[in-house]
């Protein structure tokens, strides 16, 4: 299996009991705003990565960036959060029904989400090294949309 990751894009994600989270208002591959520049009071983004459990992440960085190279968020996890939520995984696991699959999360929020130009809001994730496209979400002018 190779590594992948992916990403949603939304208004606001929410955590709700029972461990679930509920993504509000999910975006699909295109923003559109009546008018520019504009902004948003929030983007979020849902981004995830991927990986047989026996190949575990070492490192691992989240960039949200502009086509133009812009960028929104540079987060890095740190590797020894990285080794503990695999360990986790190793332990939670039964030889019945066994973990081979593992996946990283993170939930990002880019307040206010400022919309200067037509473009695309690139999400990446740097796994040990391997530059991996989570997601693009295209941002357009619609004038003749309603407020």
């Amino acid at each position: 299996m190779n590594r992948y990751a992916y990403c949603h894009f939304c208004d606001d994600i929410r955590a709700e009991v029972g461990n679930k989270l509920s993504l509000m208002g999910m975006y699909r591959g295109e923003l559109h705003v009546p008018i520019m520049p504009t902004f948003l009071p929030k983007l979020s983004l849902a981004i995830y990565c991927t990986t047989e459990v026996d190949q575990p992440f070492k490192s691992m960085k989240i960039v949200v960036a502009w086509s133009n190279g812009t960028i929104l968020q540079d987060i890095e996890l740190p590797g020894s959060e990285l080794a503990t939520l695999s360990a986790q995984a190793v332990e939670n696991t039964s030889p019945e029904d066994p973990i081979t699959i593992l996946t990283i999360g993170a939930n990002l929020n880019i307040v206010p989400f400022a919309i200067e130009n037509e473009m695309t809001l690139i999400a990446k994730v740097i796994a040990d090294g391997e530059e991996l496209v989570a997601g693009k979400l295209r941002v357009k002018h619609s004038p003749t949309l309603a407020l």
